[in-house]
């Protein structure tokens, strides 16, 4: 009966999480609004609509964050990458009757990013789409080997002049995420608790490792040195 509640439980969550979905990603009812990003789209790059031509149509409706977001998923897929084996994915499959807590939830993710102003939002698209494969590629070889300088520089440039970007998508969340660490760590102190956090939060200015030094913890990058 435990088993059929939680069953339960987690389609009520998915059901939730499309409902959020549906209701931030969606373009506003204007027509000149509801053109705008499409336009940019296919005329920036004309190629992309020849060749995924049913990505394109598929995201015609959608608000300009989330077909960025779209894009971005199908040219990782292409050059090999898959979501499904993302490193948090991985550590959630992993863990067994191991606690999983959220430091912020989806919807609070799908709510920021839909608050964006039109001009992030185009400039998101504009950065899924031109952005080369080498330039994909090379993001992925910075985190690989733990480039923090190349990472910071790469999130630096696809923010451009867009200050939103690095102030709503970076630094405000490294505040809020690495005040909530500390109170849980405190919380559970005779715990160990292993934190899965994106690499864009823990380089650059106002970083994650640094505000949490900052407010008195010891923080040891373990891929560098032992931790044990």
């Amino acid at each position: 009966m435990e088993q059929v509640h939680k069953l339960a439980e987690q389609r009520l969550q998915v059901h939730r999480l499309l409902g959020q979905l549906q209701f931030h990603s969606m373009l506003p009812a204007n027509p000149l609004r509801r053109m705008q990003p499409q336009v940019t789209l296919c005329r920036q790059q004309l190629i992309h609509c020849q060749q995924m031509q049913p990505l394109c149509a598929a995201i015609k409706p959608l608000a300009p964050w989330l077909q960025a977001a779209q894009i971005s998923m199908v040219r990782f897929a292409n050059l090999g990458y898959s979501a499904q084996q993302g490193v948090d994915v991985t550590f959630s499959a992993k863990r067994q009757s191991k606690a999983l807590l959220e430091l912020e939830s989806v919807a609070f993710q799908f709510e920021l990013i839909s608050s964006f102003k039109d001009k992030t939002q185009l400039q998101m698209l504009d950065e899924a789409i031109n952005a080369t494969d080498a330039e994909m590629t090379g993001l992925i070889q910075a985190w690989r080997t733990g480039n923090e300088a190349e990472l910071a520089a790469i999130m630096a440039q696809q923010a451009g002049d867009e200050d939103e970007l690095l102030s709503k998508l970076l630094w405000q969340r490294n505040h809020t995420m690495s005040d909530k660490m500390l109170v849980m760590m405190q919380q559970q102190s005779d715990q160990q608790l292993f934190f899965v956090i994106g690499a864009g939060h823990l380089v650059g200015q106002q970083n994650i490792p640094d505000l949490l030094r900052q407010q008195g913890a010891q923080v040891q990058a373990c891929w560098k040195y032992s931790c044990i």
